[in-house]
């Protein structure tokens, strides 16, 4: 895992098997970094209070209106790009 930073804005990148994933990187709990975590399968684990995070849906797993926003990733050759919109 590790994340770029755009703008304001803090994203995770992360390699599951070969798939890229992509949410925002600071924990909606208490504003932890994600990429200074955990990785269990698709799912992120928070350094600070282990709130848990699905890369797939960008869903708290225990919560599940409480999500972070997820963004696309494009792989073009070697370049990884994420897709920021608005």
């Amino acid at each position: 895992m590790t994340w770029v930073r755009h703008g304001r804005e803090e994203i995770l990148v992360a390699n599951v098997d070969g798939t890229l994933y992509a949410i925002d990187n600071v924990c909606s709990h208490s504003g932890g970094s994600l990429a200074d975590g955990w990785l269990t399968g698709t799912t992120v684990i928070c350094p600070l209070h282990t709130w848990q995070y699905d890369l797939v849906s960008g869903c708290c797993t225990h919560i599940r209106d409480e999500c972070l926003r997820k963004y696309e990733v494009v792989v073009e050759g070697e370049d990884i790009f994420v897709e920021v919109t608005g």
